[in-house]
C-alpha cells in the first residue's frame, strides 16, 4: 500500500519515488518530502512532512506530522 501510494502521488506531480525501507518510500515535493509507511489500516490515516515550514495538525480527519 505505501508503495503504491507513493507512486501514484509521484505520478500526480510528475515526480520519483524514493524507497526508504523495505515497506516505506518517499516523494520529494517541493518544499518538503512525503513518506509513505504502512501502518495499521489500509488507507492513509497519518501524513508525515519533513522540511521547513511543514503543517501539522489534523484536517479532514489526517494527522500532519512533522517529523523535523
Amino acid at each position: 500500500m505505501a508503495s503504491a501510494s507513493a507512486s501514484w502521488l509521484a505520478d500526480v506531480f510528475g515526480l520519483d519515488v524514493l524507497r526508504i525501507g523495505q515497506d516505506a518510500a518517499q516523494v520529494p515535493l517541493p518544499g518538503c518530502a512525503i513518506t509513505f509507511d504502512r501502518g495499521p489500516a489500509d488507507r492513509i490515516t497519518a501524513v508525515v512532512l519533513t522540511g521547513p515550514g511543514v503543517p501539522t495538525g489534523s484536517v479532514a480527519g489526517l494527522r500532519y506530522l512533522d517529523t523535523g
